[in-house]
């Protein structure tokens, strides 16, 4: 099995548009390419112009539409640019035809970067039969993306792992900013994937025609694979939501109990500081008045008074 890879000549403004070839089948993968590029290639494939237009801005709307000899599909992936562990939105555009598929993404890092490897170093090829024509590059592709989100969702898992164990070390506060930060972007993941399975229905729709009844169970492949990582994405939602109501139980019971010292704190010094205040008032009528050992008689008082009061509060439960 021989993979033909080459790099495509077409540069304009220093950008690349990279073009493997697999048994006559083209991929062209497309990272933040120019307009000249971009309308080459809608011309050397006989796209219609519009598209041009699509691949050149974001969209907020992911669809498949199908035309006369391509399916044109808009994406969102919550992949991250780099090393960072949030989920940010990459969005990918495809144009699957029989012996040819286009990818367009822009933005930092390329999501299928590692996806380019396999394909150049046929290690991807070497165990599966890529097929006849683009629309099984889309299935590997999308098999590769999905993986790596469920990668994503299982470091996820790790982190509220991690976060459950801090909650209970006594770092609820510090806690608190994190479990915000994960439920982010867990939510995110969820929001982005809301669509896809209505997507790849869409696709099965849009391509029967073009790839044959053949190609749907590839895409009802895809489609198990995304309610695979949708109950992932429940399972964490549910476990998050129940470490944060544990983390604000706890968080709470210690504050109630911060608040509940000081206001036994404020019960037993205000009456003592009332009564040391009488004591040292000078008048005929007070029984300290003139006694040469006034001082050490009040601080016994409030000894007395105090150890009193903390016995009461300790037989009443309330230290």
């Amino acid at each position: 099995m021989h993979v033909d890879t080459r790099i495509s000549a077409r540069l304009y403004t220093g950008n690349m548009v990279e073009e493997k070839k697999y048994n006559g089948i083209s991929w062209l993968r497309m990272q933040d390419p120019s307009r000249e590029e971009i309308d080459s290639i809608i011309r050397e494939y006989d796209i219609p112009p519009h598209i041009a237009d699509e691949l050149r801005l974001p969209s907020s709307k992911q669809r498949a539409d199908l035309y006369e000899h391509f399916v044109f599909g808009v994406f969102h992936f919550p992949l991250p640019a780099g090393d960072e562990l949030g989920a940010g939105r990459r969005e990918i555009d495809f144009i699957v035809g029989r012996d040819f598929i286009i990818t367009a993404n822009y933005g930092d890092g390329d999501p299928l970067h590692d996806f380019s490897k396999l394909f150049e170093v046929n290690s991807l090829l070497e165990k599966r039969e890529p097929g006849e024509h683009g629309g099984h590059i889309f299935f590997y592709i999308m098999k590769h993306l999905y993986h790596a989100i469920e990668k994503r969702i299982a470091a996820l898992d790790a982190e509220l792992e991690e976060m459950e164990a801090e909650i209970f070390k006594n770092h609820e506060r510090e806690m608190v900013r994190s479990l915000s930060e994960a439920s982010r972007v867990a939510l995110d993941i969820g929001k982005m994937l809301a669509h896809h399975a209505e997507l790849l229905e869409s696709f099965i729709a849009a391509s029967a025609e073009l790839f044959g009844v053949g190609f749907e169970p590839y895409l009802r492949s895809l489609i198990a694979d995304y309610d695979k990582i949708r109950m992932s994405v429940s399972s964490s939602r549910e476990f998050l939501a129940e470490l944060r109501e544990t983390n604000r139980t706890l968080l709470t019971s210690k504050q109630n109990e911060t608040m509940k010292f000081f206001t036994v704190i404020s019960f037993v010094t205000f009456p003592l500081a009332l009564l040391v205040s009488i004591l040292n008032i000078e008048s005929p009528d007070n029984p300290l008045s003139g006694n040469p050992d006034k001082f050490l008689i009040i601080v016994a008082i409030t000894a007395i008074v105090s150890l009193v009061l903390f016995i009461i509060f300790k037989r009443k439960r309330w230290l």
